[in-house]
């Protein structure tokens, strides 16, 4: 069994002129540990963060797959205020975020960034968009919303005039 105390050693605290409390800078070393202050990222450091970001923006609309699926769930497959409220929604949104897209990457790009560095995550930015136009298209079709069917078209089919009639 070790017989070790604690104990705090005043003289390695002492300064020229008194004794200091632990963890206490003098104005003069203050001086020295601001020049050897960290330098701010380099050019090639604040590109790769943009570009990370970049990819990030590009995947957001993975972030809406929970929030889509159990809305299309829970809505029933009947038109009412609430399912054409959400189809709308779910239609409009993507299609806003396309037309905004260059809005989105903005932040993104830097002064020296080429509009080709981007293209890679502005297309599948678009990509999984159009993916939420598609999901939400078929849910209209669910709800009898879209003309899909012969029925619906009806009024453009041109009768065929009979060419015999019977007395």
């Amino acid at each position: 069994m070790s017989s070790k105390r604690w104990t705090f050693n005043l003289q390695a605290n002492k300064k020229e002129d008194g004794l200091y409390p632990p963890g206490m800078v003098l104005e003069s070393e203050a001086k020295a540990t601001i020049k050897s202050v960290r330098k701010g990222p380099t050019e090639d450091q604040l590109e790769q963060l943009r570009m990370k970001k970049a990819w990030e923006t590009a995947k957001t609309p993975f972030s809406m797959i929970p929030f889509y699926l159990m809305m299309f769930f829970m809505i029933p497959n009947s038109p009412s205020i609430i399912s054409l409220s959400f189809c709308w929604m779910a239609l409009s949104n993507p299609v806003t975020a396309i037309l905004n897209i260059n809005a989105t990457f903005l932040p993104c790009k830097g002064a020296n960034t080429p509009a080709s560095k981007l293209l890679p995550m502005k297309i599948l930015f678009v990509i999984l968009h159009l993916g939420w136009v598609a999901a939400s298209l078929y849910k209209l079709s669910n709800l009898g919303l879209l003309p899909t069917t012969d029925a619906d078209w009806l009024p453009f089919y041109h009768v065929a005039k009979a060419v015999q009639y019977s007395c």
